[in-house]
């Protein structure tokens, strides 16, 4: 653009509480630092105050008085205040990191991470990495569920003009990431569509991707040829195939989505001998659930 950007932090809560001034050289890509009258730090589980480097949620220390520009508290919603305003901390529910000089680097919403065979990834930093390939116009970075590892990465992409979707260019896509940051935070599991859930304002809605992802029944196939006999019989239509890693090395899996009725007519259908075994979570209770 030729022009010199000031990249900044700021939610509806705070107004811009960290930023690149004009009296600073900004380090490319980081927030830069708080703003006047702002004391924020990093913390960790049980608001341990991180040390530098150390990924943690950014808070606004409220012990010496409210600065201006904060908000007073959610209209209406006091609970809602309290969880995220205590012990003089305001908790923006962001993760950043901090360098020896002082400058933030975002990470992204804490309820965004992805915890992976014991990784933190971050989607913003695997985000960046597949935007700077030519193929990506605009790309969702989220987890989904995964009995071994806990959560994988999953890439929702949407291509530029002239691209299509084909396995040589998932491989690609995932070569790449591997190469620009590190190789545990490539997407596993990659999807091409055609736009991504948003916001009025803009904003990619990663809750809309994560709903559909929710964790589903999973059916064991051990011995499974892949005949799809059993994805054909079901009568609720929500089978779909895919492949997991175990002692056993790769095997074929059936994931159940949301409305799956327990029939047993994949079970019933499968021409192998005990291929199949369904394992059907209990419901989870109304008023028990909540996205993370």
């Amino acid at each position: 653009t030729g022009l010199r950007l000031m990249e900044g932090f700021g939610q509806t809560e705070t107004v811009v509480c960290i930023a690149n001034y004009p009296w600073m050289n900004p380090k490319p890509g980081s927030m830069g630092k708080p703003a006047p009258g702002f004391d924020i730090i990093l913390v960790g589980k049980n608001d341990k105050v991180c040390e530098v480097g150390e990924e943690g949620e950014i808070v606004i220390k409220t012990d010496k008085g409210k600065p201006v520009g904060l908000f007073t508290d959610y209209h209406s919603d006091p609970d809602k205040t309290r969880n995220t305003w205590h012990d003089d901390y305001y908790h923006t529910g962001d993760t950043a990191w901090q360098d020896e000089d002082g400058f933030f680097w975002f990470i992204g919403r804490t309820d965004d991470m992805i915890k992976s065979s014991g990784y933190r990834v971050g989607p913003f930093e695997v985000e960046s990495a597949l935007m700077s390939h030519p193929a990506v116009l605009e790309v969702a970075i989220t987890g989904v569920p995964d009995p071994i590892r806990g959560q994988v990465v999953k890439a929702t992409i949407v291509l530029t003009k002239g691209y299509s979707a084909s396995e040589e260019l998932k491989k690609e896509l995932q070569d790449h990431v591997k190469k620009v940051t590190a190789p545990y935070k490539y997407p596993r599991i990659v999807e091409f569509v055609e736009e991504l859930p948003k916001t009025i304002s803009g904003k990619i809605r990663r809750v809309e991707i994560r709903d559909k992802d929710k964790p589903y029944p999973i059916i064991n196939a051990l011995e499974c040829k892949a005949c799809e006999r059993c994805i054909e019989a079901c009568p609720a239509n929500v089978l779909k195939m895919g492949e997991e890693l175990n002692s056993r090395g790769y095997h074929y899996v059936l994931y159940a989505k949301d409305g799956c009725i327990g029939c047993g007519a994949c079970y019933y259908t499968c021409p192998e001998p005990l291929a199949i075994e369904v394992h059907v979570p209990q419901k989870e209770k109304a008023g028990e659930t909540g996205e993370s």
